[in-house]
C-alpha cells in the first residue's frame, strides 16, 4: 500500500487545521453566548437597583438597603414616560412632598458626564438642589473622578442660583457656592455647568407656572 503524497499529506494537515481552528471558535463562542444569556437578567436587574439608589442619593434620601429598592421605587417614583429625557417625581416618605429628578449629561476630560439631579422648592417658593449622583464618568483616577466621592455631592444640597466654583476645601455656606476638585477643573466645570443648566430650567419653569397662575 502506497504512502500519501507530501502535497496530499500537507492537504490534510491544512484541512485538520482549518477544522480544528473552526471547532474551538464554536466551543468558545457557544461558551460566552450562554454566559451571556445566564448573566442577561442578572446585568439588568444590577442595572435597575444603580438607578434607584442614584435617585434616592440625587432626591437627598438616605441610603436604603438593596432587597427593599425595587418596592421604594415601585411605591414612591413616578417616571414622566413623555419627557424627552430621563425625569423622575419621588415623593419623600417624611411629608410627601415630591421632588423633582432629572438626568443631564455634559463633556468631562475623557468623556460623558451623566449625572441625576434633584431639585425641590423650599417653603419660599426657591428651587434648590436636593443632591445629584453620578450615571457615568470616566474621569482620571484620583482627580476627575473625585466627583463620586460622598463629600463632593453632599455640598451640593440646598444650593441654588447660578453656582460658582470655590477652591476646594472652601466648604462655602453661601448658597451659589460650590468647591471644584484641585487639578481637575474641566470636570469640575462640566459639573458647574450641569447644575447650573438644570437650576436654569427650573426657575424658568416656575416663573412659567406663577404667570400661569
Amino acid at each position: 500500500m502506497s504512502s500519501d503524497s507530501p502535497a496530499r499529506k500537507k492537504l490534510k494537515e491544512r484541512a485538520w487545521t482549518i477544522f480544528f481552528t473552526l471547532a474551538i471558535t464554536l466551543v468558545f463562542g457557544a461558551t460566552v453566548s450562554a454566559l451571556h444569556v445566564a448573566t442577561q437578567e442578572r446585568v439588568a436587574q444590577n442595572e435597575k437597583l444603580f438607578l434607584q439608589r442614584a435617585l434616592r442619593q440625587a432626591a437627598g434620601l438616605p441610603k436604603l438597603p438593596d432587597a427593599g429598592l425595587p418596592e421604594w421605587f415601585a411605591n414612591s417614583v413616578t417616571v414622566d414616560a413623555g419627557a424627552l429625557r430621563p425625569r423622575y417625581t419621588v415623593r419623600l416618605e417624611e411629608d410627601g412632598k415630591p421632588v423633582l429628578v432629572v438626568e443631564r449629561s455634559g463633556a468631562g476630560l475623557w468623556g460623558t458626564i451623566r449625572l441625576a439631579v434633584g431639585i425641590a422648592a423650599d417653603d419660599d417658593g426657591i428651587s434648590k438642589l436636593t443632591g445629584i449622583a453620578v450615571l457615568e464618568q470616566g474621569e482620571t483616577p484620583g482627580l476627575g473622578a473625585r466627583i463620586d466621592e460622598p463629600w463632593y455631592a453632599e455640598q451640593m444640597r440646598g444650593k441654588h442660583g447660578t453656582l460658582k466654583r470655590m477652591p476646594e476645601g472652601t466648604r462655602s455656606e453661601r448658597p451659589d457656592e460650590i468647591d471644584g476638585i484641585t487639578g481637575a477643573t474641566i470636570t469640575a466645570v462640566a459639573v458647574q455647568e450641569i447644575l447650573n443648566r438644570v437650576l436654569a430650567e427650573q426657575d424658568s419653569a416656575d416663573a412659567e407656572q406663577r404667570r400661569a397662575d
